[in-house]
Parts: C-alpha cells; structure tokens; sequence
C-alpha cells in the first residue's frame, strides 16, 4: 500500500512540474511575442523614398514618387548606386583577406565621419554600434517634409554620392553646402545620406531618437540623433550622429566625448580624408588619447601622425602607396619622411581609391592599419 502511495504522490509531482513548466513556456511565449520588434513606418517609407525603393501607397510620400522631378533625379541615384555596389564587392573582397581582425571589434567610431555610413560599415561590417562625430548638421526630425524639403533632400544626397563615386571621399565645400549652410532646410544635415545607407545595407529602421551630449541652460550644444536598425537576420544595431566641431578639449579624460565614448568597449577608429587635423600643433596630445583608447584605428595618412601610431604597441600593416602629399588648400600638408620611408619596403596592393589620392599629383591612395591582437 505504503508502494502505490509512493508513485501516486510521484506521479502528482511530475504532473504538477510538467503543468507548471508548460505555464511558464507559454507565459516565455506571451512575452516573446509582447516584446516583437516593431518597425517605424515613417521612417521606413522615408529612406525606401531617398533610396528609390516603392513606398506605402497610404504614405504622403507616394504621391511625390510619381512626380517627374522624382523620377528623373532617381534615375541619377540608380547609376550611382551601379559604382557604389561595384565598390562595395571589390572592398568586402579586399576587407576580408587583409583586416579579418576588425571583425572582433563591435564598437567603432567615425571621427570627421561627415555622412559617410557606407565606407564606415565597410570597414567595420560586424560592430554593434557605430558612432559619428562631425560638425555637419544632424537635420531636423519631423512627422512629414514639405515637397522642396523632399528636393532638397534627394539634391543632398546625390551631390554625396557624386563625391563618393569620384573620388572616395567627400569634399568639404559639398558637405558645407548642403549639410551647414542651408539652415532654412529641414534636411540639410547627415539624415538623408544615412537613411539612404540604411537602406543601401538592407536595414530597417526600428525608430530615430534625437539625444544631446551637452545642453547649456535649455539648450542643447552638441546634439546628435541615434538611429536603431535591424537587418535581415533580426540583428539589432545602433548609429549614433553626432553634430559637434572637434577641439582639443575633446580628447581628455572625464570630457563630455570621453564620458561617452567610455560607455563603449572594445572600439575601433576610423579616420578617412581627415584634413590632417591631429597634424596641427593644438591636436598633438590628442593623439596620445586616441592610442591609448583604441583597440584598432583604420586610416589615411591624414588620421594620427604615423610615429604616435608607431609608439602605440599596434601591429602595423600598409597597403598602397605613399610618395607625395596632398594639393589640399586650407590645412596643413605634412609629409611625413617616416611613413615615406616604411611604404618604400611595402608590398601590399591596394585595389581601391581610398582617402586623398584624388588630391595628389601621383593620385595613389594609402591605407595604414593598427590594431591590438
């Protein structure tokens, strides 16, 4: 009797358990289901317009795709995209082979970034978080752009792409015009070219929040937007755009950059076209700084000058050619006999323009890569 007892009272426990963890999965279930990613529609539908893909027919913006000034400027979209794709494939091919260590690194950051997301998440194609600091404008957030905002916008980013289809970088006088100057236009600023990237990379957008580094009194002095995204295979990743004119000040510890780099590990840096800005006398410490907060830095000669990089315990690699500085007016153009001198035993090919070869005499292109194993 004492026996039956026994596995009766087991028999209740293991149905007791087995009730009980079949609540807890359907209650795991709910909440899976509760927590579904949700996709901002607007958003959506704006960077599939600035791209050229078809947007919802209920969307103020369907109307605009039939106009004719779309449709033309689209067909000019469409032909840059053919080299910026061809660009892509010779660059994913190269990145691979030769920068298989960047892959480690998940967060990086675009100093003097302009709009340029595409050679950005070329380089640095598994971080989580990418952030961007340059002094063009962010754009203005609104719940929908008038017809000329729209213009202005599609103008913006094919003056970007020209820029990027050319020559590999973007020119100063380009982004001054249609990012700064233009304070009249909603999207004057980086959210065009971003949200046209976004969509390039086949992400969606999860939303698009405005976020401020440092307000004095109500308002706020270096603001930037922060775009959540998610791509094909449910990874969710975060661009951070932030609207600031770089000072020296920026590279010392406990600054407000700092406090907010600092929330990031494991970061990579990149600096492409740089206008030689860590040449000038006032940067020199702000090298320093960067060497002894990055895991990797991807750059032209125009980034870190090349013997902080080699006091920084980085291994090293070059690829391209280094013979000539730049014709750039309005900056310094230090040639650096160091570098010359270590790219004359360099080997290593490089099949792409990349940083200012456009703006030198020999049109060569330089890489340097430093990273920490």
């Amino acid at each position: 009797m004492k026996k039956y007892l026994f596995f009766n009272i087991v028999f209740i426990l293991i149905f007791l358990y087995c009730k009980y963890n079949n609540h807890i999965s359907i209650k795991n279930l709910e909440n899976t289901v509760q927590s579904k990613i949700t996709l901002s529609k607007e958003w959506n539908d704006l960077k599939k317009f600035f791209y050229g893909s078809e947007v919802s027919q209920d969307s103020y913006l369907y109307k605009y795709q039939q106009a004719n000034w779309y449709i033309k400027e689209i067909k000019k979209l469409k032909s840059m995209e053919l080299k910026l794709q061809e660009r892509r494939r010779i660059i994913q091919q190269w990145h691979k082979e030769n920068l298989t260590e960047t892959y480690y690194i998940k967060n990086a950051v675009y100093l003097l970034s302009g709009a340029d997301l595409y050679h950005f998440m070329l380089f640095y194609p598994e971080a989580d978080n990418y952030i961007m600091i340059a002094m063009e404008k962010t754009g203005n957030i609104l719940n929908n752009y008038s017809e000329d905002d729209l213009k202005f916008g599609i103008l913006n980013i094919l003056n970007i792409l020209n820029n990027l289809t050319h020559s590999g970088y973007l020119f100063s006088r380009t982004m001054k015009e249609y990012m700064i100057k233009n304070e009249l236009k909603n999207l004057s600023g980086t959210l065009p070219e971003i949200l046209y990237f976004i969509n390039f990379f086949h992400y969606d957008i999860i939303d698009i929040y405005k976020i401020c580094l440092k307000y004095k009194k109500d308002t706020c002095t270096i603001p930037g937007l922060h775009y959540k995204i998610i791509n094909e295979n449910h990874q969710i990743k975060n661009i951070y755009y932030i609207s600031h004119k770089l000072e020296p000040d920026d590279f010392i510890n406990n600054s407000i950059l700092d406090s907010f780099l600092n929330k990031f590990s494991n970061k990579g840096l990149f600096l492409k076209a740089a206008v030689y800005l860590f040449h000038f006398q006032e940067f020199l410490d702000s090298n320093i700084y960067l060497i002894n907060n990055f895991n990797s830095i991807i750059q032209d000669d125009s980034g870190i000058p090349y013997r902080y990089l080699k006091q920084g315990n980085y291994n090293i690699k070059l690829f391209g050619e280094y013979k000539d500085k730049t014709n750039l007016k309005k900056t310094i153009n230090p040639f650096q006999k160091d570098l010359y001198i270590d790219f004359k035993n360099n080997k290593e090919k490089l099949p792409f323009m990349f940083g200012y070869a456009q703006a030198r005499k020999s049109n060569l292109s330089n890489l340097i890569y430093a990273y920490r194993l």
